[in-house]
């Protein structure tokens, strides 16, 4: 069945709600809320995800903890729709770039910056690395206890998948060290060439010293 609130109706639900579609009701759900065709003109609040599996959501405020998902949004009429993800990080991140405020942030910004170079150094590795031999790279990290079971269990996954190391070389990167405060390789440019990439007019991010 709909729910129809004619402005008025308010269904609040502890746990997951599921409708065939929303028409100027509001609703507060403690879980996913569910709609099969679509949403019009409605306040939702749900502690779960907002899915709108085949219809359209066509304005009023729609929040959800766990993202919002539908086929399209929007009115040709111009219904004026608020969206948010409160607990989705891209939602988030949009919230605060338009309050200007850090506070708003789910996180520090700095937590996210050091994650993020967790994931680019070894890339960066990889890609000014060269194709090596099982035994050389055995011999280049058999001083780094933790680099040679990562390595050990990266031969057996090949092998599993029919995977010859020895044929299907794997490319072994430097050993990259950087300075935390300059946030630099040390004694590496090629690596430090890679640490930002070339800006494309218009969408250059400027130099700040």
């Amino acid at each position: 069945h709909g729910i129809c609130g004619k402005e008025k109706g308010v269904v609040r639900a502890g746990g997951r709600l599921t409708a065939r579609f929303l028409s100027n009701a509001r609703i507060f759900a403690g879980g996913d809320v569910v709609v099969e065709n679509e949403i019009d003109t409605s306040h939702v609040q749900c502690g779960g995800e907002l899915r709108v599996d085949r219809g359209t959501i066509l304005g009023g405020h729609v929040n959800a903890t766990s993202g919002i998902h539908c086929h399209t949004a929007g009115a040709a009429s111009g219904v004026v729709m608020d969206f948010a993800e409160d607990g989705n990080h891209f939602g988030n991140f949009i919230k605060a770039v338009r309050s200007r405020k850090v506070s708003d942030l789910n996180g520090p910004i700095t937590e996210g910056h050091y994650s993020s170079a967790l994931c680019h150094t070894p890339n960066i590795s990889y890609r000014i690395g060269k194709q090596a031999a099982p035994g050389v790279i055995l011999e280049q990290i058999k001083g780094h206890r933790d680099a040679a079971e990562t390595f050990g269990r990266f031969k057996e996954h090949l092998a599993a998948n029919d995977v010859n190391i020895d044929e299907t070389k794997a490319v072994l990167g430097p050993w990259l060290k950087m300075d935390p405060k300059t946030e630099r390789f040390e004694g590496n440019d090629a690596a430090n060439a890679l640490l930002k990439d070339n800006s494309r007019a218009p969408f250059v991010v400027p130099e700040i010293s």
